[in-house]
């Protein structure tokens, strides 16, 4: 059963104390929705990495199962991040040293330094120490229907 509210249900109240009180239903609301959201999305985590720590035993790339769907290990993301206290050097070595002040704002963002150490990485550069990474196995899910 769903707690959402039908669409007229959204008509402009002017009385302060039911607005007030809606306010504090639809709080409590989201924060349950985000609770059940975050523990949905830890247990899909964990069923991944069962998934994968199979394939990878079996040494498959693969599987599929008709009227289920299809499964495929993808190319490992890649995920850089430094030590705060390297941050002066991180900056120095993507905007100096490699010439790419284009990824360097006030800070390195993650995802954008991960971006481009990921094409450091292919066109066999060294990393500098101060910069770590780790690979995280990726799935390519699609159910019968084509959803993803």
């Amino acid at each position: 059963m769903s707690d959402a509210k039908p669409e007229n249900a959204y008509e402009k109240s002017t009385d302060e104390k039911e607005i007030l009180k809606e306010l504090i239903y639809l709080k409590a609301q989201i924060a349950d929705k985000e609770n059940v959201l975050e523990t949905l999305k830890k247990y899909r985590d964990e069923m991944q990495a069962r998934l994968i720590e199979i394939m990878e035993a079996d040494d498959r790339t693969s599987i599929s199962y008709e009227g289920i769907g299809t499964v495929t290990l993808g190319k490992p993301k890649l995920y850089a991040s430094y030590d705060k206290e390297n941050q002066d050097q991180v900056i120095a070595f993507c905007s100096e040293e490699m010439g790419r002040p284009d990824v360097v704002k006030r800070t390195v963002h993650p995802s954008t330094l991960s971006t481009f150490i990921g094409e450091l990485l292919e066109k066999g550069e060294k990393i500098p120490s101060f910069i770590k990474t780790y690979f995280k196995p990726s799935l390519y899910i699609r159910e019968n229907g084509g959803k993803t």
